[in-house]
C-alpha cells in the first residue's frame, strides 16, 4: 500500500528550509520449514530417544514453532524437549503424570498459543511449551536439531516433526536520506542481500 511521511516544522522563527529526499527500508522476515518424517517407536522406560533434523539456513531466528505428530494410548509419562545445534535445550512437554489419552495427535508448540499443555486441552493441540521457544532466538539455526523423547508410560510412535522458523537476515544497514544511499554491513548470502535491496521503496 501507500506509505506517507509527515514532516512538521516546529520552529516558527524560521520560514525556510528544504527537505531533500526520503526513503523507506522494509525488513521483512522469512519463514523456513524443516521436517522429519518416519515411524519412530519409543518404548516404555526409554530415558532418551533422539530424532535429528538438519537445518541449513544461516539467518537469525526470531520465532520458532514446533509440530509433532504422534500416536500413544497415554501421554501420562511422555515428555518432549528440543535441543539446538549449540546445545540449548527447551522443554516442550512435561509428563502429565496422570492418565491422558490423546491418540493420534498433532501437537503444536507455540509461545503465542492460547493455552498451556493439559489433558483437558488436548482437543486444541496448540500449546504453550513448558519452556519458552524464544530461548532459541537471535542465533542461526544451522546444524542438527534433536527432538528428545522420554517415555515412562505407554509406547509412543512419532510420525513427523516440523520446525517452523521465523528468520531475519544477518545484516545491519543504514540509509542516507540526503544522498539516497543504502549501506549494508555483515556477511550473508547473495539471495538475502538481494531481498533487502528489493525492499527499498
Amino acid at each position: 500500500g501507500d506509505w506517507t511521511l509527515e514532516v512538521q516544522d516546529s520552529v516558527s522563527s524560521f520560514s525556510f528550509g528544504t527537505f531533500k529526499r526520503a526513503g523507506l527500508v522494509v525488513r521483512s522476515g522469512t519463514r523456513s520449514f524443516t521436517t522429519w518424517t518416519g515411524d519412530e517407536q519409543v518404548a516404555s522406560g526409554t530415558t532418551e530417544a533422539r530424532i535429528p533434523l538438519t537445518v541449513s539456513d544461516t539467518s537469525s531466528i526470531v520465532d520458532l514453532d514446533v509440530s509433532v505428530v504422534a500416536s500413544v494410548s497415554d501421554f501420562a509419562g511422555v515428555s518432549l524437549s528440543l535441543v539446538s545445534p549449540n546445545g540449548t535445550t527447551v522443554e516442550l512437554l512435561a509428563a502429565f503424570g496422570s492418565a491422558c489419552a490423546v491418540s493420534p495427535a498433532t501437537l503444536v508448540f507455540d509461545d503465542d498459543a492460547a493455552s498451556s499443555a493439559s489433558c483437558s486441552s488436548h482437543g486444541v493441540r496448540a500449546w504453550v511449551p513448558a519452556q519458552a521457544l524464544a530461548g532459541f532466538n537471535g542465533v542461526p539455526p544451522t546444524g542438527t536439531w534433536e527432538l528428545v523423547v522420554s517415555n515412562a508410560g505407554s509406547t509412543i510412535t512419532v510420525y513427523s516433526v516440523e520446525l517452523a522458523f521465523g528468520l531475519k537476515p544477518n545484516l545491519e544497514w543504514s540509509f542516507d536520506t540526503l544522498q539516497g544511499v543504502l549501506s549494508i554491513f555483515g556477511a550473508e548470502t547473495a539471495a538475502i542481500t538481494r531481498s533487502v535491496l528489493l525492499s527499498v521503496q
